[in-house]
């Protein structure tokens, strides 16, 4: 009896190792498969979504405050608002897809601190108004 449960005890430590092993395995190709799918569609993707699905962006927007300047930019912004009156943030998020989100909350937040847009709280979100 003593060696059998030593067996059968020895065979779950190994079969669980393995089975532990296997799942690390398949979650690093998932990571690694997100990560490409990122690099490949840019900063400011959203892993899931296929590339026919996110919005048109214009050629000539800056893809990082680098390539342009922020007044640049928050013309840019301020005339997709002024295109959409009451347009969601997230939509504008989506609508610039080649930039952080982090970036644009900040830079919507400092305009409308600055009179330059309002927005006002929809759930989780704003609706973004040209003053």
């Amino acid at each position: 009896m003593g060696m059998t449960f030593f067996v059968a005890t020895a065979g779950l430590v190994v079969a669980g190792y393995f089975g532990y092993r296997k799942l690390q395995k398949i979650e690093d190709e998932i990571r690694e498969d997100l990560e490409s799918r990122n690099e490949s569609e840019g900063p400011g993707a959203v892993a899931g979504k296929t590339p026919e699905m996110k919005p048109a962006v214009k050629k000539e927007m800056p893809s990082t405050v680098s390539e342009g300047s922020k007044e640049e930019i928050e013309a840019l912004v301020l005339e997709k608002i002024r295109q959409s009156p009451g347009i969601l943030q997230t939509e504008i998020y989506d609508a610039f897809a080649d930039r952080y989100r982090k970036e644009l909350q900040g830079m919507l937040l400092k305009m409308d601190r600055e009179g330059m847009l309002r927005r006002e709280k929809k759930g989780s979100t704003y609706r973004v108004f040209p003053v």
